[in-house]
């Protein structure tokens, strides 16, 4: 139980959730059209057509300075509104709640905001993915709109509703990334591998592709990098509830608060390996903090949390090392 003296800061959650596309208002009075789907507690529709409005206004004015990328974060006091354009001028688009401390402080009530507890990295992972899981179940927005109608796709959008709120909720420092644990193998155990494979092959031809899991660990996938990070964390996120009671399936476990000051840094130093073409590695830290490594190899990376604060550079360097040695020689990748 928290102290008189202790302030715990509010959490992070959803504020709303909407996606839009300006193509289907053909003319002034038809502002409503546009919106495929809204989720939010006040469900009047002027507010829902001011806002996604102000949205396209946003997008529109930071397309004037020419940027390269488009605009996909604007930051607030007090929310945070991130964008991801998908497909036809389809956009999504939601806000999320600043966490916030309040504090008495001389008769008066001083209000701060947390702004730098939002990662914008992760969040945009989780705003792209959950349109990942609906074209995984549902296909492209666009297919059902041909083959359907509007009304029957603002109607299973529903499900993206569901999933965001999910992510936002479960989401730890080691699946913040929505990277794939791969099961270490050796030798001998390939040859068993791919008879097993072989098999499947011979006995099921309608299949085209497989991927192999074992637990939380992939063994072996035959869709692309991208198919399989949208796979295997859709199944991690809905399909694997025990796995989280499982004290052996990470250890960065007793550091899951993505609040904590280890993780700002994690998700600082995961932003900055993206420089690195094609490897690179980054070794922090601070005081009274454990040591974060993070390396990157053509599209991989790694981040590590070694629990040795009195450890030296050469120590930790080291210590990098075996841990490479011990745990990542002996994994194949069967192509």
């Amino acid at each position: 139980m928290a102290s008189s003296n202790e302030h715990i800061p509010s959490s992070i959650y959803l504020v709303d959730y909407f996606i839009y596309c300006p193509l289907f208002c053909e003319k002034e009075g038809q502002e409503a059209r546009k919106i495929l789907y809204y989720y939010l507690s006040d469900p009047e529709i002027d507010r829902q057509i001011r806002t996604v409005r102000y949205c396209e206004g946003l997008v529109q004015f930071t397309e004037t300075f020419a940027f390269d990328d488009p605009c996909e974060s604007i930051h607030f006091q007090k929310s945070r509104l991130l964008f991801y354009q998908v497909e036809n001028d389809i956009c999504l688009a939601m806000t999320l709640h600043v966490p916030v401390i309040k504090q008495k402080k001389d008769d008066k009530i001083i209000t701060e905001y947390y702004d730098e507890h939002i990662n914008d990295r992760l969040m945009l992972t989780i705003l792209k993915m959950s349109y990942e899981y609906f074209v995984l179940q549902y296909g492209t927005m666009s297919t059902l709109i041909h083959r359907n109608s509007v009304d029957e796709l603002r109607y299973i959008l529903k499900f993206i509703q569901y999933h965001i709120h999910n992510m936002i909720r479960d989401v730890t420092i080691d699946s913040s990334y929505f990277g794939i644990q791969y099961l270490a193998i050796d030798r001998r155990f390939v040859f068993k591998f791919q008879t097993i494979l072989r098999r499947f092959q011979l006995h099921l031809p309608s299949i085209k592709e497989m991927i192999f899991i074992y637990r939380d660990q992939l063994i072996w996938s035959g869709l692309n990098q991208d198919d399989t990070i949208t796979i295997y964390s859709f199944f991690r996120l809905y399909y694997w509830p025990h796995i989280k009671n499982l004290s052996h399936t990470t250890n960065i476990r007793s550091n899951r608060e993505l609040t904590s000051p280890a993780n700002h840094l994690t998700n600082t130093l995961a932003e900055d390996v993206q420089w690195f073409h094609p490897t690179g590695e980054i070794m922090v830290k601070r005081e009274n903090d454990p040591w974060i490594i993070a390396k990157r190899s053509d599209m991989r990376e790694l981040l590590v949390i070694v629990n040795q604060k009195s450890a030296n550079l050469k120590e930790i360097s080291d210590k990098i090392k075996q841990i490479f040695s011990t745990q990542f020689n002996n994994i194949l990748l069967l192509e």
